[in-house]
């Protein structure tokens, strides 16, 4: 699985890193929209877009979309907030084409991340309201709350589906686990308090936690296509 695009894609990432440990805005121009970009291509080079791959090719796509906006001046993060919905969106529907099974797992899964909703969403809601500035957000800042939770939920559940490998479906969980931690450093950061290192650790669970989706979604794909 590892050709010269994912070895782009790594590269550019961690070039984009030291970019912003280094306060390089000018070069985060290339390599934030490059490692993305490296990532779709490896993708359609190993599972092109048919099938169920075709949500997750649509994902990367506004999520590029979506880094190129959080990139530009202020007034385009709703842009990027919009574009980074649908990404989220796209990875609900590919990994909800067959819908799961109700158990006791599956209600264990969703306490865990009504906990980890519960420890992030409340104080940035709070943190959107208390500005005028930013008040007009509430309401695309819960719905996009509601959907990066469902998408979370859904890769976990992938833990019990039997139509993925649980190889694959542990690596799509924790790439989900990792986007999830991503935006909520985020949203804190922007909407409540900076914390340290705060910008080095959204992009690097970012940039990790897309590979781990899209690694893991081929992986599982490689499985099905050998059963």
């Amino acid at each position: 699985m590892v050709t010269g695009w994912l070895i782009a894609m790594v590269s550019f990432a961690v070039m984009d890193w030291a970019a912003v440990a280094r306060g390089w805005r000018f070069v985060r121009y290339v390599t934030k929209p490059a490692a993305l970009l490296a990532l779709m291509v490896w993708f359609w080079q190993l599972g092109g877009g048919q099938g169920f791959l075709l949500w997750f090719l649509l994902a990367l796509v506004f999520s590029w979309l979506g880094d190129v906006f959080l990139l530009l001046p202020d007034r385009f993060f709703q842009a990027g907030l919009v574009s980074f919905l649908l990404a989220h969106i796209f990875y609900l529907v590919g990994f909800n084409l067959l819908p799961p099974r109700l158990s006791g797992a599956a209600l264990i899964l969703l306490a865990v991340v009504a906990v980890a909703i519960w420890a992030v969403v409340p104080r940035v809601v709070r943190g959107v309201r208390s500005r005028p500035e930013t008040r007009p957000l509430t309401w695309q800042v819960l719905a996009y709350s509601a959907v990066i939770s469902l998408m979370l939920y859904s890769a976990l559940l992938n833990l019990l589906r039997p139509d993925w490998p649980l190889a694959s479906a542990l690596v799509t969980a924790a790439g989900a686990a990792l986007f999830f931690t991503s935006d909520s450093i985020l949203a804190t950061k922007r909407f409540v308090r900076s914390l340290p290192y705060d910008e080095v650790a959204v992009i690097v669970t970012y940039h990790l936690g897309q590979l781990a989706i899209i690694w893991g979604v081929l992986m599982a794909f490689s499985g099905l296509t050998q059963s």
